[in-house]
């Protein structure tokens, strides 16, 4: 499968490339459910579409939890 080439915009040149897909560069300043906003030269919201994957969730469910104090006592 070949890859589409895209153009690396950020907020001041997304105007021109409405409908079109795009490359975002910046950084993601928030993540609430499927809207993430991104900071690069100004702010984008982004509707997401896809499941969000564990590495970009704020709280990594495959993450190991550490046992509490009872927990090791009980050891």
């Amino acid at each position: 499968m070949a890859s589409e080439a895209t153009p690396r915009i950020n907020a001041k040149y997304l105007q021109p490339f409405t409908n079109q897909t795009v490359r975002i560069l910046g950084k993601v300043s928030s993540l609430r459910g499927e809207t993430a906003t991104i900071e690069t030269s100004g702010s984008i919201n982004v509707h997401l579409t896809r499941v969000p994957t564990p590495h970009l969730l704020r709280q990594n469910p495959f993450r190991k939890k550490k046992r509490n104090e009872n927990q090791l006592n009980k050891s």
